[in-house]
């Protein structure tokens, strides 16, 4: 991706928003984390289960300006932009995990979110929110 691609979704895109990552976390093999950019250099950060949108962990945060939000996120997704994939565009979701035990696995990461940083960006302020 390059700045002007995330730049025209922001501005002229349907949602205004550009998801730029959508992992299936080793530690956690039943979370799905989704990082969204949106105007006004906003950034959501989304923990949900493999499969299912709703009901899980929501973290908002802001940046001063979208440049600053690019160079927090290069360093949370430990990759340059360029090495970013437009998942908005792509539509591309991670491949179904084997069968693992759900509730044990979402209590250590909501247990984990608690206490450990480097689950979120590290500026930006990140918050709890609701959706």
């Amino acid at each position: 991706m390059t700045l002007d691609e995330i730049q025209r979704h922001l501005n002229v895109g349907r949602e205004r928003a550009v998801c730029v990552d959508i992992t299936l976390l080793p530690e956690y093999p039943v979370v799905v984390r989704s990082v969204v950019i949106q105007r006004a250099a906003v950034v959501d950060v989304s923990f949900d289960l493999h499969g299912f949108e709703g009901g899980g962990l929501y973290y908002r945060g802001q940046f001063s300006t979208l440049e600053e939000a690019i160079a927090a996120l290069e360093m949370y997704l430990r990759c340059p932009i360029t090495q970013w994939e437009n998942f908005t565009a792509s539509g591309s979701y991670p491949e179904e995990p084997e069968e693992l035990p759900i509730p044990e696995t979402w209590d250590r990461l909501r247990s984990d979110l608690e206490v450990y940083s480097e689950l979120l960006p590290t500026s930006g302020d990140f918050k709890r929110i609701n959706r």
